[in-house]
């Protein structure tokens, strides 16, 4: 699910066995992958992930960490400074770069 899609969030996420329990189980991987891999472009894609899930979660404050993590990795994208920018915002954290 895009968060950008206009679909039933609360449905998304009910019942045993649901999405909300896979997304559960694939952000535990993504962190397990960065523990595992040096670094490099699995890396990049891990964070982005992880990222991505809690912005989606608005747990606005994980994500500002891991986005933190992602520019330390490639700070010149535009897009990851952009992504910061909109977290940022989100926690009402607007003097901050």
């Amino acid at each position: 699910m895009n968060i950008f899609d206009f679909d039933d969030e609360e449905s998304f996420f009910e019942g045993p066995g649901s999405q909300k329990d896979d997304f559960e189980e694939e952000i535990k991987r993504f962190k397990e992958r960065l523990k595992d891999e040096g670094g490099g472009s699995t890396n990049i894609e891990a964070l982005e992930e992880i990222v991505s899930y809690y912005f989606e979660k608005e747990s606005y404050q994980e994500a500002l960490h891991f986005i933190n993590l992602l520019l330390d990795h490639i700070p010149y994208s535009s897009d990851t400074w952009q992504r910061k920018g909109i977290i940022l915002n989100n926690l009402q954290r607007h003097e901050e770069d």
